[in-house]
């Protein structure tokens, strides 16, 4: 199956079989999320693969509103729309391999898990986890406090590499360590080894936590991809049905182009809950305009975290559409670009053009 087939055919599976993934497979499809650049790069997401027994061992309060699947991604950030949209971008290309490998996915919310509290048992299972991971990463470990473990409820993040990381300016004062003074090679054996992480008041986070260490000092945010071998014993299933294109296009918008029709084609398969396909479109020659329209009924903060998050599937689709055909998108967040327009809310502007054309 192809990217342009797995667009088309994508849909939730619920039913999983106790089959596991292929583990240079399942390194292969980790190690492509790693490279793929974030939506918003100033807005930082870490992801989380879990195995059902891990996940079981980590969330014993709340496993049982998992659908039962052999594997999960967890996405950790701040419950901002960029890392939301940042989460359904990623989790597209994620949806997206597994497809085309001939595996499933299913998103799926799990109420209250980003306010989950740890219970001692829980906190202590958590620090193996982040001392593993360390010693994986480079052989090293480290001492967690409490300080770290219990991490600041609010960061500001950034992106600073491909590679996803995070960034802040809080600080944590409680903690304070002394450097190593430099020695000379006669007296350095006689010191005791440089600790791996100085925790000095005023640094910023990313200079104190080593590189994916936050993943085990910050509450994952409650969208979760499930993932895995389904079942075949059940009758395949199929896409829901989607808008059509001239629905989705914004009052007064130009008729789209060809190209920017077959675009939109591929775009609005993208996911959304309860398949309200939020996203609308205004077009030019050159460009698209991307709009949310949020629910009007039952409307809340949570829904409007999933609006958010099928924005980003959108989004991915767009851009796989874009790549297919050889196009260059560049992704704008205009000032004011329009007059406020009833009941939608302004997200970006997508210019795509042809780098072969004059």
């Amino acid at each position: 199956m192809n990217i342009h087939e797995a667009i088309l055919r994508r849909h939730s599976q619920r039913k999983y079989i106790e089959e596991p993934i292929p583990e240079q497979a399942l390194s292969a499809f980790l190690g492509g999320l790693d490279n793929i650049p974030l939506l918003h790069k100033s807005h930082a997401l870490t992801l989380r693969f879990l195995s059902y027994g891990e996940l079981r061992e980590l969330f014993p309060k709340h496993y049982k509103q998992f659908i039962y699947a052999p594997y999960y991604l967890l996405f950790y950030g701040d419950r901002e729309k960029e890392v939301l949209q940042n989460v359904g971008y990623l989790g597209q290309f994620a949806s997206l391999w597994l497809s085309r490998n001939d595996y499933a996915s299913c998103w799926q919310v799990v109420k209250g898990l980003e306010q989950t509290k740890w219970s001692e048992e829980e906190e202590l299972y958590r620090q193996k986890m982040a001392e593993a991971f360390l010693e994986e990463q480079n052989g090293s470990k480290l001492e967690l406090t409490s300080d770290l473990v219990e991490a600041p409820k609010s960061l500001e993040t950034t992106q600073t590499s491909a590679e996803v990381n995070t960034s802040g300016d809080e600080t944590l004062e409680s903690v304070e360590t002394q450097e190593t003074e430099n020695k000379s090679a006669d007296e350095s054996e006689d010191q005791t080894q440089e600790p791996l992480v100085e925790l000095i008041a005023e640094e910023k986070l990313d200079d104190i936590l080593p590189e994916g260490l936050h993943v085990f000092t910050r509450k994952p945010l409650e969208q979760v991809l499930a993932f895995g071998v389904p079942d075949q014993r059940l009758r395949q299933g199929r896409p829901a049905a989607r808008k059509r294109i001239n629905a989705l296009l914004i009052t007064g918008s130009p008729e789209p182009s060809l190209l920017f029709r077959n675009l939109l084609e591929l775009a609005r398969m993208a996911p959304s809950e309860y398949n309200s396909q939020p996203w609308r479109f205004w077009v030019t020659d050159y460009c698209i305009h991307v709009f949310l329209k949020p629910a009007r009924l039952f409307g809340s903060k949570l829904r409007h975290d999933n609006e958010e998050l099928a924005m980003g599937c959108m989004l991915a689709n767009l851009y796989t559409a874009c790549q297919l055909k050889h196009l260059e998108l560049e992704i704008r967040i205009e000032v004011e670009p329009f007059k406020p327009i009833r009941d939608l809310e302004y997200v970006m502007s997508l210019y795509i053009s042809d780098p072969l054309s004059d």
